[in-house]
Order: C-alpha cells, then sequence, then structure tokens
C-alpha cells in the first residue's frame, strides 16, 4: 500500500514498464523513506490493480497520439505500430500519474492490432 519511486541498481536488476515486483521495505529515518531490502520479479500473469488488459477502437488525435476508451496510446506506439483511427486494438496499461494535470490515469505500455473481425 506504498507508493513512490526508490534506485534499484543495487538490487542488480533491470525492471522494464509492467514488471512486477514482491519487495521488501524498511522504513528509514523519520521522513517516510524507504529502503528496498528484497525484490523478487512475480509472474507476468499476476493481477494488480495497477496494471489492466484492454481492447477496442483506438481514437486518433491529430497530434499523434491516441485513445482506447479512457486509456492513452502515447505518439511513438502509434507510429510504432502504424495505427489508424478505430483500428481494432488490444494491449495492457498501467495506472500513471499525469504531471499536468495533476490526476492519475491509465497509460498504454503494450498494444497490437487485434485482426480479429468484430
Amino acid at each position: 500500500n506504498k507508493e513512490g519511486f526508490f534506485n534499484y541498481s543495487s538490487l542488480e536488476m533491470t525492471p522494464e514498464i509492467g514488471d512486477i515486483f514482491k519487495v521488501q521495505m524498511i522504513k528509514r529515518g523519520d521522513n517516510s523513506f524507504y529502503e528496498i531490502v528484497t525484490a523478487e520479479k512475480m509472474p507476468d500473469n499476476t493481477s494488480v490493480p495497477a496494471i489492466k488488459t484492454f481492447s477496442g477502437q483506438i481514437k486518433i488525435h491529430p497530434r499523434g497520439f491516441g485513445f482506447v476508451d479512457n486509456i492513452f496510446i502515447q505518439p511513438d506506439l502509434v507510429d510504432k505500430q502504424k495505427f489508424k483511427d478505430k483500428d481494432k486494438v488490444f494491449g495492457r496499461a498501467i495506472l500513471s500519474y499525469n504531471k499536468h494535470r495533476k490526476t492519475w490515469g491509465w497509460k498504454c505500455f503494450e498494444i497490437e492490432k487485434d485482426n480479429a473481425p468484430f
């Protein structure tokens, strides 16, 4: 039930967006700073509230980014997959903080075109 950032270089791991870890933390000092003592990578199919799967039609904005319902698709992912407006897609999204709007929302980190008929 904690959220935040930590330096993982001392733990000899290279996490990627979407990786899930079970961690053991120790509180250091009075300023709510925690140190990660151990981190164990969990299986890819581990269910957590901060990651969800999605599917639907992508809506491409003229600026190059897209949305599937309320999930933000970065321009580089739209470009890489050469998506067109209303393509059927599926993927995974992660809960992400939008610094400009100061709100939490969903951001895609894996996406593919769904060639199955509607």
